[in-house]
Protein backbone atom coordinates (compact mmCIF):
# COMPACT_ATOMS: atom_id res chain seq x y z
CA UNK A 1 0.00 0.00 0.00
CA UNK A 2 0.82 3.87 -0.69
CA UNK A 3 1.15 4.88 3.08
CA UNK A 4 3.42 5.61 5.47
CA UNK A 5 2.81 3.96 9.32
CA UNK A 6 6.40 5.37 10.53
CA UNK A 7 6.62 9.24 11.94
CA UNK A 8 10.04 9.42 11.30
CA UNK A 9 9.28 8.67 7.60
CA UNK A 10 6.87 10.90 7.72
CA UNK A 11 9.02 13.94 8.97
CA UNK A 12 11.18 13.04 6.04
CA UNK A 13 8.36 12.40 3.73
CA UNK A 14 6.72 16.21 4.47
CA UNK A 15 10.90 17.54 4.42
CA UNK A 16 10.49 16.06 0.27
CA UNK A 17 6.73 16.55 -0.70
CA UNK A 18 6.48 20.13 1.11
CA UNK A 19 8.52 22.76 0.74
CA UNK A 20 9.95 23.16 4.28
CA UNK A 21 8.92 26.10 6.78
CA UNK A 22 5.35 25.50 5.41
CA UNK A 23 2.50 27.21 7.79
CA UNK A 24 -0.27 24.74 6.99
CA UNK A 25 2.23 21.45 7.86
CA UNK A 26 3.29 23.01 10.85
CA UNK A 27 -0.45 23.01 12.03
CA UNK A 28 -0.95 19.76 10.36
CA UNK A 29 1.28 18.28 12.37
CA UNK A 30 -0.06 19.03 15.82
CA UNK A 31 -3.27 18.06 14.42
CA UNK A 32 -3.60 15.26 12.86
CA UNK A 33 -0.30 14.63 13.11
CA UNK A 34 3.11 13.90 11.07
CA UNK A 35 1.67 10.11 9.70
CA UNK A 36 -2.06 11.47 8.55
CA UNK A 37 -0.53 14.53 7.23
CA UNK A 38 2.47 13.06 5.28
CA UNK A 39 -0.33 10.16 3.88
CA UNK A 40 -2.35 13.30 3.07
CA UNK A 41 0.06 14.80 0.74
CA UNK A 42 1.07 11.60 -0.89
CA UNK A 43 -2.42 10.78 -1.83
CA UNK A 44 -2.90 13.64 -2.93
CA UNK A 45 -3.47 14.23 -6.37
CA UNK A 46 -6.17 17.22 -6.76
CA UNK A 47 -3.83 20.01 -5.44
CA UNK A 48 -5.74 19.84 -2.12
CA UNK A 49 -1.84 19.80 -0.13
CA UNK A 50 0.29 22.55 -0.92
CA UNK A 51 3.18 19.96 -2.38
CA UNK A 52 5.84 20.79 -4.67
CA UNK A 53 5.61 21.13 -8.37
CA UNK A 54 7.66 18.78 -9.11
CA UNK A 55 5.71 16.31 -7.13
CA UNK A 56 2.39 17.09 -7.96
CA UNK A 57 2.48 15.25 -11.66
CA UNK A 58 4.00 11.98 -9.83
CA UNK A 59 1.81 9.00 -8.60
CA UNK A 60 1.47 8.32 -5.23
CA UNK A 61 3.75 5.62 -5.32
CA UNK A 62 6.56 7.02 -7.25
CA UNK A 63 6.18 9.71 -4.66
CA UNK A 64 6.77 6.60 -1.52
CA UNK A 65 9.38 5.23 -3.94
CA UNK A 66 11.46 8.53 -3.87
CA UNK A 67 10.68 8.94 -0.02
CA UNK A 68 11.85 5.61 0.94
CA UNK A 69 15.14 5.80 -1.11
CA UNK A 70 15.91 8.85 0.76
CA UNK A 71 17.08 7.25 3.79
CA UNK A 72 19.34 5.25 1.59
CA UNK A 73 20.87 8.10 -0.28
CA UNK A 74 21.35 9.80 3.35
CA UNK A 75 22.87 7.24 4.61
CA UNK A 76 25.34 6.89 1.62
CA UNK A 77 26.37 10.30 2.20
CA UNK A 78 26.27 10.11 6.11
CA UNK A 79 23.65 12.00 6.40
CA UNK A 80 21.18 11.79 9.65
CA UNK A 81 17.76 13.37 10.21
CA UNK A 82 17.02 15.19 13.16
CA UNK A 83 13.54 15.63 14.11
CA UNK A 84 12.53 17.72 17.16
CA UNK A 85 11.67 14.49 19.52
CA UNK A 86 15.27 13.34 19.85
CA UNK A 87 17.36 14.66 21.89
CA UNK A 88 19.95 16.71 19.80
CA UNK A 89 17.22 18.69 18.30
CA UNK A 90 17.54 22.47 18.45
CA UNK A 91 14.31 23.84 20.44
CA UNK A 92 14.45 27.38 20.27
CA UNK A 93 14.11 26.85 16.09
CA UNK A 94 10.23 26.08 17.12
CA UNK A 95 9.82 30.04 18.13
CA UNK A 96 9.37 30.37 14.07
CA UNK A 97 6.39 28.85 14.52
CA UNK A 98 5.08 31.19 16.95
CA UNK A 99 5.93 34.78 14.88
CA UNK A 100 3.22 36.28 12.67
CA UNK A 101 3.75 35.11 8.94
CA UNK A 102 4.75 39.09 8.22
CA UNK A 103 8.06 38.50 10.60
CA UNK A 104 8.98 35.35 9.66
CA UNK A 105 8.27 35.76 5.86
CA UNK A 106 5.55 32.90 6.18
CA UNK A 107 8.08 30.40 7.52
CA UNK A 108 7.83 28.01 10.14
CA UNK A 109 9.94 25.59 12.00
CA UNK A 110 10.93 22.42 9.73
CA UNK A 111 9.71 19.04 10.16
CA UNK A 112 13.21 17.92 10.67
CA UNK A 113 16.76 18.73 9.82
CA UNK A 114 19.25 16.51 7.54
CA UNK A 115 22.74 16.99 9.44
CA UNK A 116 26.12 16.03 7.70
CA UNK A 117 28.80 15.49 10.67
CA UNK A 118 28.97 13.82 14.08
CA UNK A 119 28.84 16.47 16.70
CA UNK A 120 25.61 17.05 18.58
CA UNK A 121 23.28 19.44 16.88
CA UNK A 122 21.70 21.43 19.72
CA UNK A 123 24.67 21.26 22.00
CA UNK A 124 27.06 22.86 19.09
CA UNK A 125 24.17 25.39 17.88
CA UNK A 126 23.76 26.23 21.77
CA UNK A 127 26.70 29.26 21.42
CA UNK A 128 25.94 29.88 17.68
CA UNK A 129 26.62 33.54 16.35
CA UNK A 130 25.31 33.81 13.26
CA UNK A 131 27.73 35.70 10.84
CA UNK A 132 26.89 35.89 6.74
CA UNK A 133 26.74 38.82 4.07
CA UNK A 134 27.38 39.76 0.42
CA UNK A 135 28.61 36.81 -1.65
CA UNK A 136 30.10 39.68 -3.95
CA UNK A 137 32.13 40.75 -1.02
CA UNK A 138 34.88 42.97 -0.90
CA UNK A 139 38.13 42.62 0.28
CA UNK A 140 36.85 44.77 3.60
CA UNK A 141 34.07 42.83 3.53
CA UNK A 142 36.34 39.41 3.78
CA UNK A 143 39.08 40.68 6.22
CA UNK A 144 36.36 41.99 8.82
CA UNK A 145 34.47 38.80 8.50
CA UNK A 146 37.33 36.41 9.01
CA UNK A 147 38.53 38.90 12.38
CA UNK A 148 35.20 38.70 13.46
CA UNK A 149 34.87 34.94 12.84
CA UNK A 150 38.72 33.99 14.19
CA UNK A 151 37.98 35.78 17.86
CA UNK A 152 35.12 34.56 18.55
CA UNK A 153 35.62 31.28 17.39
CA UNK A 154 38.79 31.68 20.06
CA UNK A 155 36.08 32.68 22.60
CA UNK A 156 34.41 29.22 22.22
CA UNK A 157 31.51 30.11 20.08
CA UNK A 158 29.90 28.17 17.13
CA UNK A 159 29.92 30.32 13.62
CA UNK A 160 26.86 29.60 11.86
CA UNK A 161 26.54 30.96 8.76
CA UNK A 162 25.83 29.77 4.84
CA UNK A 163 27.84 28.51 1.98
CA UNK A 164 27.99 31.22 -0.53
CA UNK A 165 31.05 32.71 -2.03
CA UNK A 166 32.13 35.63 -0.24
CA UNK A 167 31.08 36.54 3.42
CA UNK A 168 30.00 32.98 4.28
CA UNK A 169 33.17 31.63 2.51
CA UNK A 170 35.33 33.50 4.82
CA UNK A 171 33.55 32.84 8.00
CA UNK A 172 33.71 29.18 7.50
CA UNK A 173 37.42 29.65 6.58
CA UNK A 174 38.55 31.79 9.36
CA UNK A 175 36.45 29.48 11.83
CA UNK A 176 38.47 26.33 10.59
CA UNK A 177 41.91 28.12 10.91
CA UNK A 178 41.50 28.81 14.53
CA UNK A 179 42.37 25.14 14.99
CA UNK A 180 39.70 24.26 17.72
CA UNK A 181 36.71 26.30 16.15
CA UNK A 182 33.36 25.04 15.14
CA UNK A 183 32.02 26.09 11.95
CA UNK A 184 28.11 25.25 10.83
CA UNK A 185 26.91 25.71 7.22
CA UNK A 186 23.43 25.84 6.38
CA UNK A 187 22.63 24.92 2.89
CA UNK A 188 19.81 25.84 0.51
CA UNK A 189 19.84 22.17 -0.58
CA UNK A 190 20.20 18.76 0.55
CA UNK A 191 23.82 18.40 2.49
CA UNK A 192 25.29 16.18 -0.13
CA UNK A 193 24.46 18.98 -2.60
CA UNK A 194 27.00 21.37 -1.90
CA UNK A 195 26.06 25.26 -3.66
CA UNK A 196 28.00 26.84 -5.35
CA UNK A 197 30.07 23.26 -6.16
CA UNK A 198 33.38 25.16 -5.94
CA UNK A 199 33.26 25.00 -2.27
CA UNK A 200 32.63 21.30 -2.49
CA UNK A 201 35.97 20.44 -0.91
CA UNK A 202 35.27 23.35 1.84
CA UNK A 203 31.91 21.83 2.44
CA UNK A 204 33.03 18.72 3.40
CA UNK A 205 35.84 19.66 5.67
CA UNK A 206 33.00 21.60 7.71
CA UNK A 207 31.32 18.17 7.87
CA UNK A 208 33.91 16.60 9.22
CA UNK A 209 35.25 19.32 11.61
CA UNK A 210 31.80 20.57 12.83
CA UNK A 211 28.43 20.09 10.76
CA UNK A 212 26.65 20.93 7.50
CA UNK A 213 23.22 20.80 7.55
CA UNK A 214 19.51 21.48 5.91
CA UNK A 215 15.79 21.57 5.86
CA UNK A 216 16.34 20.15 2.84
CA UNK A 217 16.59 16.38 2.43
CA UNK A 218 19.64 14.76 0.32
CA UNK A 219 19.30 15.04 -3.25
CA UNK A 220 17.07 18.34 -3.16
CA UNK A 221 18.91 21.31 -5.57
CA UNK A 222 19.20 24.70 -4.28
CA UNK A 223 17.08 27.91 -5.96
CA UNK A 224 16.15 31.35 -5.13
CA UNK A 225 13.36 30.86 -2.75
CA UNK A 226 15.30 28.16 -0.96
CA UNK A 227 18.03 30.80 0.16
CA UNK A 228 15.06 33.28 1.77
CA UNK A 229 14.15 30.03 3.70
CA UNK A 230 17.68 29.70 4.85
CA UNK A 231 18.56 33.08 6.07
CA UNK A 232 15.33 32.73 8.05
CA UNK A 233 16.84 29.61 9.68
CA UNK A 234 20.26 31.36 9.90
CA UNK A 235 18.35 33.43 12.48
CA UNK A 236 16.37 30.77 14.15
CA UNK A 237 19.41 28.67 15.10
CA UNK A 238 21.62 31.29 15.91
CA UNK A 239 21.51 33.36 19.00
CA UNK A 240 22.20 36.68 17.24
CA UNK A 241 22.94 37.61 13.55
CA UNK A 242 25.75 39.55 12.23
CA UNK A 243 25.70 40.95 8.58
CA UNK A 244 28.78 41.69 7.22
CA UNK A 245 28.19 43.76 3.76
CA UNK A 246 25.02 43.39 2.12
CA UNK A 247 23.16 45.48 -1.13
CA UNK A 248 20.44 47.51 -0.76
CA UNK A 249 18.61 43.99 -1.62
CA UNK A 250 20.24 41.44 -0.73
CA UNK A 251 18.38 38.40 0.92
CA UNK A 252 21.36 38.24 3.79
CA UNK A 253 18.92 41.39 5.56
CA UNK A 254 15.93 38.42 5.89
CA UNK A 255 18.30 36.99 8.76
CA UNK A 256 18.54 40.46 10.40
CA UNK A 257 14.45 41.02 10.42
CA UNK A 258 13.67 37.15 11.79
CA UNK A 259 16.35 37.95 14.43
CA UNK A 260 14.96 41.16 15.74
CA UNK A 261 11.53 39.40 15.46
CA UNK A 262 12.40 36.61 18.14
CA UNK A 263 14.67 39.24 20.21
CA UNK A 264 17.67 38.61 19.36
CA UNK A 265 20.77 41.03 18.28
CA UNK A 266 20.81 41.98 14.79
CA UNK A 267 24.06 43.23 14.43
CA UNK A 268 25.52 45.08 11.21
CA UNK A 269 29.09 45.61 10.76
CA UNK A 270 29.61 49.20 8.82
CA UNK A 271 31.34 49.81 5.39
CA UNK A 272 32.70 52.47 3.36
CA UNK A 273 30.04 54.74 2.38
CA UNK A 274 30.83 54.71 -0.92
CA UNK A 275 30.14 50.57 -1.17
CA UNK A 276 27.39 49.70 -2.68
CA UNK A 277 28.37 46.11 -0.99
CA UNK A 278 27.76 48.15 2.42
CA UNK A 279 24.46 50.06 0.82
CA UNK A 280 22.07 47.58 2.77
CA UNK A 281 24.04 47.56 6.04
CA UNK A 282 23.94 51.59 6.02
CA UNK A 283 19.82 51.84 4.99
CA UNK A 284 19.07 49.11 7.73
CA UNK A 285 20.93 51.03 10.59
CA UNK A 286 19.26 54.43 9.33
CA UNK A 287 15.74 52.75 9.03
CA UNK A 288 15.56 50.47 12.15
CA UNK A 289 17.09 52.11 15.27
CA UNK A 290 16.82 48.51 17.34
CA UNK A 291 19.58 47.26 15.24
CA UNK A 292 22.69 47.98 16.38
CA UNK A 293 26.68 49.08 14.78
CA UNK A 294 29.31 46.31 15.72
CA UNK A 295 32.95 46.34 14.51
CA UNK A 296 34.47 43.50 16.97
CA UNK A 297 33.93 40.31 18.49
CA UNK A 298 33.88 42.29 21.57
CA UNK A 299 31.11 44.74 20.61
CA UNK A 300 29.35 40.91 19.24
CA UNK A 301 29.76 39.20 22.91
CA UNK A 302 28.71 42.78 24.59
CA UNK A 303 25.22 42.82 22.89
CA UNK A 304 24.64 39.29 23.80
CA UNK A 305 25.69 39.48 27.46
CA UNK A 306 24.10 42.78 27.72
Amino acid sequence: MTTIDDPRLARAALSWLVEPGNRWVADAIINPGPVPTANMCLQDTEGHSPLRPQVQAMHPRERLDRIRRLQDTAGEHNIRMVCPYDRPWPGWIDRLTDLPETASLGRAAPVCLWVAGTRPLSEVLATAITVTGARAATTYGTTVASELCHDLALTGRTILTGCGFGIDTAALRATLATGGGVPVAVTAGGPDRPSPAANARLLATVAERGLVLSAYPPGQPPFRQRFITTSVLLAALGRAVVVVEAGLRSTTLTSLGVSKALNQPALVVPGPVTSAMSAGCHATLRSHPGYRLVTSAADILGDLTG
